[in-house]
């Protein structure tokens, strides 16, 4: 080092310059701090050179206080725990020469916040009743009472297996909806939505949960059958009910079912049904036809049915069969055996009555 006495260049080997530009490189205003934090500065330090350092909550107009005393200067970084300090808004950080040496200093540009409380207070529900094929790739869910601010971190998880879905993002307002989850790769089961919030200062809050039923699995229809009241159940004339029993492979909403065409009457709860139809003279003949729409409690629908599972059918007749031909054997009746031959212009389901006047 050299000193300059009255005008003359004096060596004075050993003793450093004092520092010089000193800049303070963090906290610098606008940051969110927690826990032990690093205050970090560069500068031009000599040989020993030290650093004070400071805060202040009003800008270092009034007040100050010390944080740390000869800090070697090229350390340029202090670890400050932040929570021997309360929590506010208006914190300013001044890195100083140890020697008091007039501007050598430098002070954060803005004031920064101080938060060491975790968020707490929040809840977060799932907004659906149940997740069904119809919703799954729509799930949503909200918070109460979060902190504006804060990062949400979300995990959806279902006792059925499946990966994981996960997502993050920030609050807005205090009353927040996190919509369109879609969680159809995860298996049927119980889901369980896991969040915390994260505030600006990064302290977590304690993990918020909710749980939602999801089952996306359509229902079948296990067997299937129709009949009718009908002395020949196969069959079926005007006036006769036809009768549509079924098993579905759970519990199921009321079908709707039609038998002929027609609306027909649906009874029964759970996985049996039964559905009724009296067949009318403006019904069309043939084999009876039928629809059964379904859909289970969480409205998965099943797939249309319009046959049944054991081949059974009924054929709708409304037409009277009438005497096609007669004929005897060609010879007069008088004594012995004759034979007469009814055509018919249908099969019939019972042998015919035939009686024979005499003149």
């Amino acid at each position: 080092a050299i000193l300059i006495v009255s005008g003359f260049f004096v060596s004075n080997t050993g003793v450093a310059l004092a520092l010089t530009n000193v800049n303070l490189t963090s906290p610098n205003g606008g940051d969110y701090w927690s826990g032990t934090r690093n205050i970090t500065w560069n500068a031009d330090c000599g040989t020993g050179d030290t650093v004070n350092i400071y805060y202040s909550t009003d800008g270092f107009a009034n007040s100050s206080v010390r944080i740390a005393k000869d800090v070697p200067c090229n350390s340029e970084s202090y670890n400050w725990d932040t929570t021997s300090v309360s929590d506010g808004s208006t914190y300013r950080i001044k890195v100083a020469d140890s020697n008091d040496v007039p501007g050598v200093y430098d002070i954060s540009d803005a004031d920064f916040t101080i938060d060491n409380i975790a968020p707490t207070g929040y809840s977060v529900n799932i907004d659906q009743d149940q997740i069904y094929s119809g919703n799954d790739n729509a799930l949503s869910f909200t918070f109460s009472g979060a902190e504006t601010g804060a990062i949400y971190n979300y995990s959806i998880t279902s006792s059925g297996g499946g990966t994981a879905v996960t997502g993050t993002g920030s609050i807005t307002s205090a009353t927040q909806q996190i919509t369109d989850i879609d969680v159809s790769g995860l298996g049927d089961g119980t889901l369980t939505l896991t969040v915390y919030l994260t505030d600006a200062a990064g302290n977590q809050g304690g993990d918020q949960t909710d749980t939602v039923a999801k089952d996306s699995t359509a229902p079948t229809l296990t067997s299937v059958s129709i009949a009718s009241d009908n002395a020949n159940t196969k069959m079926a004339k005007v006036g006769d009910t036809v009768i549509l029993t079924f098993t579905s492979s759970e519990a199921i909403q009321t079908p709707t079912v039609t038998i002929a065409g027609q609306s027909a009457n649906v009874t029964g709860s759970d996985t049996s049904w039964t559905a009724t139809y009296t067949m009318t003279n403006t019904d069309t003949e043939g084999v009876v036809p039928f629809t059964i729409d379904f859909a289970d409690t969480v409205s998965n629908t099943g797939t249309q049915v319009t046959g049944t599972t054991d081949s059974s059918s009924v054929t709708f007749d409304k037409t009277a069969p009438t005497i096609s031909s007669v004929d005897s054997d060609g010879q007069i009746f008088n004594s012995g055996v004759h034979k007469i031959t009814v055509v018919f212009s249908e099969p019939l389901a019972t042998a015919p009555k035939i009686a024979i006047a005499t003149a």
